[in-house]
């Protein structure tokens, strides 16, 4: 008995996207020739008895005959062209040859058929040449299910010449994978996952001529899984002698080694992607250039937006190169450093990052030339910002602007919200420039000091605040020089100190004091102000300095009488107000500067304030505040 041959039992036609075509047009013409202009008959069975009126019409993709799908018949070559319901065409043939068959596509040659692009001044172009611009890995047997070994049918895709290589969404178990130059790698984001398979110990992606010079790579919208359960080596991605990259949504994880290792890559991209650690091991999340066994620069890199975690280094190290802009990124729980610069970078700006739960947030580690611009350090077990030395030599030129260190330094541990750390003999840090900054709730707000044989030079501190820090401000100078403080703002019980006074300060950092009364009523004797802070009667100054300004707030109106407020000194009245109120201003204020040697106070002195109200009042209680700044 002879083989059968199974085929549909009718022909169906599709949209440009696979979809049946619905409500379509269909036109049958004389080979060569324009279909619609030059129809030939068309018949509904194979004796060409009943014709078929131009043009057909689809029903979910087959061509339909009052309702019912149905075969097409002609009896000599044709030409076709096939239209949606819009109008537009699917595709066209000037000739084909299929007779009697029933399926009067099927067996057309993609390369026979036209696309024609409808856009203004497009070129046409035949359907096999349109598809081979975008290539599958499934076209080259890849099949996803992350049991089977992926890795020649995705590198056949890779090295096939097309520029755009799709992986649809599924887990493509791999060995190391090549890039070529001028190849976008892409997928359905976390849907689409390259895993390494169990013992390669190798990278999952890298480019194809790491001793040579690869140009344009891309890799976007897919998932990495570095697999270090069954691993001893390998990164998520390494690229190195790449020029022009861009990795946009990435989301690699769980590496034996740094996730992502760009160690010498120019002009390069980094948009939304995460580098997340593996348990046990002790990479970056983001390598940027590399110092070791020799220097290789990143240069000319931006890096914006993304996550890096639970990395048991750093979550994003910009160790050589320059020119890098790291903007916008998130970096937290990693082993050493949310976002660290290190030693043979320069020239780069960290702008608008978060970094909690870090055991610093941010540090320049020798790293000069740079700025941190706008950045949140929170809950970081030691230093919020940092400025360290790991050689003999100098770090210069290092701007911190409009940052904030809020409660660094967990469990116990000293922690600091700046801090300028020469922590060898011989180094030197230069040039270190604090703006507009904020420091709350650390054991230290802003340190400086260094260690025997260091030195900091042209620091300049400038209108930076401090609140509810131990200790707020310059916990040692020792070995500063040519250091300027200015407008500096201490808010809260925390004290000022300094082992040695700044060499060649201007000296003008102040701490504001508030004291309060609630529900002052109208009474002869003298009320205690509580330290609005600390919540205590008074404050203890730190050290030498002198009474800046006084002034007195209240909450409401008075219209009757008046209240006094004094300040005194170490018990001693140095200042008082006699608050007469005969109109409904709001908030009435009253303030007046001192003279620095009438009012000077030593470490030690307390300061207290007292307010009394003098006969019967209107409203019958209001609430006073003083505020005092004492200046250094």
């Amino acid at each position: 008995m002879s083989a059968l041959s199974i085929q549909p039992a009718y022909p169906i036609f599709t949209e440009k996207d696979g979809q049946p075509l619905e409500d379509g047009y269909i036109w049958i013409g004389t080979a060569n020739l324009d279909p619609q202009t030059n129809p030939i008959n068309v018949y509904w069975d194979a004796a060409l008895t009943l014709p078929a009126a131009q043009p057909i019409r689809t029903l979910a993709g087959y061509p339909a005959n009052s309702g019912t799908p149905a075969r097409l018949y002609v009896n000599s070559d044709y030409s076709i062209r096939v239209m949606n319901k819009n109008g537009s065409v699917v595709y066209s043939a000037p000739a084909a040859t299929e007779r009697y068959s029933g399926l009067v596509v099927n067996g057309i040659n993609a390369e026979d058929v036209i696309y024609d692009p409808p856009f203004t001044s497009a070129v046409q172009t035949n359907v096999e040449a349109k598809l081979a611009q975008i290539i599958s890995v499934k076209d080259f047997g890849a099949v996803g299910d992350g049991v089977t070994d992926d890795t020649a049918a995705i590198q056949a895709a890779l090295d096939s010449g097309a520029t755009r290589v799709y992986g649809p969404g599924g887990t493509y178990l791999t060995g190391s994978l090549m890039i070529p130059s001028s190849v976008e790698l892409y997928g359905d984001g976390a849907a689409t996952v390259f895993k390494l398979k169990p013992a390669a110990n190798a990278t999952v992606i890298k480019n194809a001529d790491q001793s040579g010079n690869n140009v344009n790579i891309t890799l976007r919208d897919i998932a990495i899984d570095g697999n270090k359960a069954n691993n001893t080596a390998g990164s998520c991605v390494s690229f190195v002698k790449v020029t022009g990259f861009k990795l946009q949504n990435v989301k690699a994880y769980d590496s034996d080694d740094h996730v992502f290792a760009l160690t010498e890559v120019t002009r390069g991209q980094i948009l939304e992607c995460s580098g997340t650690g593996a348990a046990g091991a002790t990479q970056v999340g983001l390598l940027l250039g590399a110092s070791f066994p020799s220097v290789t620069n990143a240069v000319d890199v931006e890096v914006r937006g993304g996550y890096y975690a639970s990395n048991g280094q750093d979550g994003v190290l910009f160790e050589a190169g320059s020119n890098v802009r790291i903007i916008g990124v998130t970096s937290n729980s990693n082993g050493q450093t949310g976002i660290k610069v290190g030693s043979t970078a320069s020239r780069y700006i960290v702008a608008n990052c978060y970094a909690e739960g870090n055991i610093t947030g941010f540090k320049s580690q020798q790293a000069g030339n740079g700025e941190f611009v706008g950045n949140i350090a929170y809950r970081n077990l030691q230093p919020g910002f940092s400025v360290e030395t790991t050689f003999a030599g100098t770090v210069t030129g290092i701007l911190f602007s409009s940052n904030q260190a809020i409660e660094n330094g967990q469990s116990g541990v000293t922690g600091y919200g700046f801090q300028v750390y020469p922590s060898i003999s011989g180094s030197t840090a230069s040039r270190i420039v604090l703006i507009g900054n904020i420091a709350r709730g650390q054991s230290r707000g802003f340190s400086f000091q260094s260690v025997a044989g260091a030195t900091i030079e042209d620091l300049m501190l400038l209108n930076n605040y401090a609140e509810g820090n131990t200790v707020n401000f310059f916990e040692s100078y020792s070995g500063t020089t040519n250091t300027v403080v200015r407008s500096n703002n201490i808010n809260g019980s925390g004290e000022t100190s300094s082992s040695s006074a700044p060499t060649d300060g201007l000296g003008q950092c102040y701490d504001r004091l508030r004291f309060s009364y609630d529900n002052v009523p109208a009474f002869s004797g003298v009320q205690q102000m509580n330290n609005a802070f600390a919540n205590t009667r008074g404050y203890v100054v730190a050290k030498e300095g002198f009474i800046k300004s006084f002034a007195v707030r209240i909450s409401e109106a008075v219209t009757a009488n008046s209240i006094s407020v004094q300040l005194q000194r170490n018990g001693v009245t140095v200042a008082s107000f006699n608050l007469l109120f005969d109109d409904a201003t709001l908030f009435k204020r009253k303030q007046e500067n001192y003279n620095i040697a009438t009012y000077a106070v030593a470490a030690g002195d307390v300061l207290t304030a007292t307010v009394q109200g003098n006969g019967a009042l209107t409203p019958t209680t209001i609430d006073v505040e003083a505020v005092i700044e004492v200046g250094y």
